[in-house]
């Protein structure tokens, strides 16, 4: 199972999946992509500080589900 443990920072973040980015695509390609993977690094950080609770989250039942 992936460790789920957030990164203590953005930098932290950009670091991991610029090292993921180079481990996919090589060095060369990371770079290129250095923008976009620190947009996504604000993004995911984003969502995980505004979470709802678990009982909030939506389910899908077949209730719910036309």
């Amino acid at each position: 199972m992936p460790d789920l443990t957030l990164p203590e920072s953005r930098d932290e973040l950009v670091a991991e999946l610029t090292a993921r980015a180079s481990k996919l695509w090589g060095r060369e390609r990371a770079d290129a992509l250095r923008d976009m993977i620190e947009e996504h690094a604000d993004h995911l950080l984003a969502l995980s500080q505004s979470l709802p609770p678990s009982e909030e989250a939506p389910v899908m039942t077949w209730q719910s589900h036309p």
